[in-house]
């Protein structure tokens, strides 16, 4: 599957280069993991496929089923730094997640 290829080269570039965490490197694969089975039942066959529409798809399926807001940005920061990455790679044009913006997260209140 080239899309399992493709993104353990990010997850790859990301331990390598940018030198993050197990944590973040887990926490991205699984959110990857995730959105590829969800463009796929979408009939989404390859990345140059891919639309802004089939993103916001996708976040708005995690938001109703309750993901919370941080969560929702780290999921998209994820698949906008994948398609960054597959772009930089020369394997799709245009990265169409960047203006996908997830709900805002709710601000606390400081102690008073």
């Amino acid at each position: 599957m080239t899309r399992g290829r493709d993104i353990s080269a990010y997850l790859r570039h990301l331990r390598i280069e940018s030198r993050a965490s197990a944590h973040t490197l887990a926490a991205y694969q699984r959110d990857l993991d995730d959105f590829c089975a969800r463009i796929e039942a979408q009939g989404v066959a390859a990345w140059s496929d891919l639309t802004e529409a089939h993103v916001k798809a996708c976040v708005a399926q995690r938001h109703r089923a309750g993901l919370s807001p941080r969560s929702l940005h780290r999921y998209l920061s994820a698949i906008r730094g994948l398609l960054r990455f597959l772009e930089a790679e020369g394997k799709v044009v245009l990265n169409v997640a960047t203006h996908v913006q997830a709900p805002k997260a709710r601000r606390k209140l400081p102690a008073t």
